[in-house]
């Protein structure tokens, strides 16, 4: 499983970026996300430099972009890759 949280938030704010001002969503903090799931902001940070499967971060990330109108799901933020 390879996570790809970093990679989801940098495509949205991309995607946010080209829309006019007018028209743009703000995205989630760090901070709120590290709120949503229990945890410090060093905490959800570390866990974003080196992710792993954590169901309660991933639940709060869904949570917490949804609630901002992002249709965010499971397969946004993990993706498989088979064993090499």
């Amino acid at each position: 499983m390879i996570i790809t949280v970093l990679e989801h938030f940098d495509t949205i704010a991309k995607a946010e970026s080209q829309k006019p001002e007018a028209q743009r969503r703000s995205i989630p903090s760090q901070t709120e996300f590290a709120r949503a799931a229990g945890v410090t902001r060093q905490a959800f940070h570390k866990w974003l430099k080196n992710p792993t499967l954590n169901e309660s971060y991933l639940d709060a990330i869904i949570t917490k972009m949804r609630a901002y109108g992002f249709d965010t799901n499971i397969t946004d933020l993990v993706r498989y890759e088979p064993p090499k």
